[in-house]
């Protein structure tokens, strides 16, 4: 407890993680965490607006004087990390005392701007923070990045609809047959290529329906939800670009293969324009 006490104090006083300053686009980025209805949490990463105005922006849509402090990582999803890496609580507890990179509630840089979508699948022990460095560099470039949390077990935390705690489901690997871990991750990949298409069924059929036209005078932007004002920014015409880490590349390996067989290329609802895997969990 000691050691854990003085290592945690010790990266905090080195503000360690470290985040890129400036990052390598030319937009800042905006984050929301949110929920599909019946789906997925997710982290949505998006071009804001400059630092200023988007801080005071986010300040006015939550009714507060000034910017909320929001943290890296949810103290919930410290535990469920600890859980995952077998580690004190106590020990990882700075990543939940460091401040969000990204601009938390930002309206978009531009209501009248669209930007491709990615989607984003995290790996094994992942979490919709998880990936946040990773997100936010490729939406300062001109995306609209969405980070599924997946609540199958394969993550170190997630929730339930109604809240409840998901943690790690660890295979039996006394003694270790791929065999048997691969079947054992087969209905993982069931409900993560399910979330996957609830996600990009929502932000497809309401990201449409946002983007409608509507009377200014009685539905301006001080009237609308941040999360509306993203929706309409993200732009499925442009085709969608699924990434995945690890476990997370073979379900979008999947996901795809599976979009291709589903329908007619010429019926389906969105064009998947690109797949990239990092370290694919083959």
């Amino acid at each position: 407890m000691i050691v854990a006490a003085v290592l945690k104090r010790l990266l905090l006083a080195l503000q360690y993680p470290s985040f890129p300053s400036p990052l390598v686009g030319e937009y800042q980025v905006g984050a929301i965490q949110t929920r599909i209805p019946n789906g997925p949490a997710c982290q949505i990463h998006y071009p804001a607006a400059t630092t200023t105005t988007a801080a005071t922006a986010a300040a006015r849509h939550r009714g507060r004087g000034k910017e909320k402090k929001v943290p890296y990582f949810r103290p919930e999803a410290i535990v469920g990390l600890a859980d995952y890496t077998r580690q004190s609580p106590g020990l990882l507890e700075f990543l939940s005392q460091r401040q969000h990179p990204c601009i938390i509630s930002a309206p978009p840089i531009s209501t009248s701007t669209t930007f491709p979508i990615v989607v984003f699948s995290h790996g094994l022990g992942g979490c919709m923070e998880m990936y946040t460095t990773l997100c936010q560099q490729i939406a300062s470039q001109g995306y609209w990045v969405v980070a599924v949390e997946h609540a199958e077990g394969s993550g170190a935390y997630a929730e339930t609809s109604t809240g409840e705690p998901i943690y790690y489901r660890r295979p039996d690997d006394t003694p270790y047959s791929r065999h048997k871990v691969v079947n054992f991750r087969k209905d993982f990949l069931s409900q993560r290529l399910q979330e996957i298409q609830q996600v990009l069924e929502y932000v497809t059929v309401v990201g449409e329906q946002a983007r409608q036209p509507r009377n200014d005078e009685i539905d301006d932007d001080k009237d609308r939800s941040i999360l509306q004002q993203v929706l309409e920014a993200a732009d499925t015409q442009q085709g969608i670009h699924l990434v995945g880490h690890s476990f997370g590349g073979a379900t979008m390996v999947q996901f795809l293969q599976q979009h291709q067989q589903s329908q007619p290329k010429q019926q389906q609802p969105y064009k998947v324009e690109s797949l990239s895997v990092l370290d694919c969990w083959a």
